[in-house]
């Protein structure tokens, strides 16, 4: 193992002292299929731990134009269909929220 003597004092500092923060357990897994979709979408998600779990789905103007999920939900793999066919063809967006954690992807609806 290297010590201090080593490599300097300094540059153990800045390994054990990173500014990066850990990737939270929570944040979800999220695979969205299919995409770019035509009628219907599958949101697969999986939590690490349990949490309370918001899903929607948003246009470009920032506009909710569904509100999927507001539950809490177990460990585990989760799925969620949204019928999209009433909507424009465009670009939105999905935001996975566990716990005030967002993950946000892409949806192209042709």
């Amino acid at each position: 193992p290297l010590t201090s003597q080593d490599v300097g004092p300094s540059y153990l500092s800045l390994v054990l002292h990173s500014d990066q923060p850990a990737l939270p357990i929570s944040t979800p897994v999220v695979q969205v299929y299919p995409n770019p979709f035509r009628s219907a979408v599958t949101i697969d998600f999986e939590l690490k731990i349990p949490g309370f779990v918001q899903l929607s789905i948003y246009d470009l103007l920032g506009r909710e134009v569904a509100k999927l999920a507001a539950s809490t939900r177990n460990t585990g793999n989760h799925l969620t269909t949204f019928d999209g066919s009433g909507l424009v063809p465009g670009i939105y967006f999905i935001v996975v929220e566990v716990d005030g954690l967002r993950t946000k992807h892409t949806l192209i609806k042709h």
